[in-house]
């Protein structure tokens, strides 16, 4: 190891969980996950736009102590994001986008999806043990 300093005196902050571009679908809960570590350990804040994200209420919640939970998201809430990790030495910043699917057919990647074809899509990947009435739908 390189470096003079005492072990466990400083430790730069790097994340271990950057936010990422987060697609949610209208009406769900979306969360964008954010971690850091260092020494001292590092406070964790959010931003919309330029704006601090403060008021913990329905609508914004954190899970974990660092990760954001939008609820029941509108499109409204599509835009970019920040989490910023700091602590008395220095701060890191990292980008995440939310881009919310309406009911309307949108465009993504290119490929026109209906809502429909999502939600079957969703449904398979994520409930796919919460019944069997999911499969009993013909291909």
């Amino acid at each position: 190891m390189r470096g003079g300093g005492e072990p466990g005196l400083s430790r730069n902050l790097q994340f271990l969980q950057r936010p990422s571009r987060v697609t949610a679908l209208l009406g769900t809960d979306a969360v964008l996950e954010c971690s850091a570590s260092g020494y001292p350990t590092p406070n964790i804040q959010w931003r919309r736009a330029e704006e601090i994200i403060q008021s913990w209420n329905k609508k914004y919640s954190l899970l974990a102590g660092s990760n954001l939970i939008i609820r029941t998201v509108t499109d409204d809430d599509s835009g970019s994001y920040s989490c910023t990790a700091s602590n008395k030495n220095q701060n890191i910043t990292a980008q995440a986008e939310l881009s919310v699917l309406g009911e309307e057919t949108q465009v993504l990647s290119g490929l026109k999806l209906t809502v429909g074809t999502v939600l079957e899509q969703w449904a398979i990947s994520k409930l796919c043990c919460a019944g069997s009435h999911i499969y009993q739908r013909g291909f």
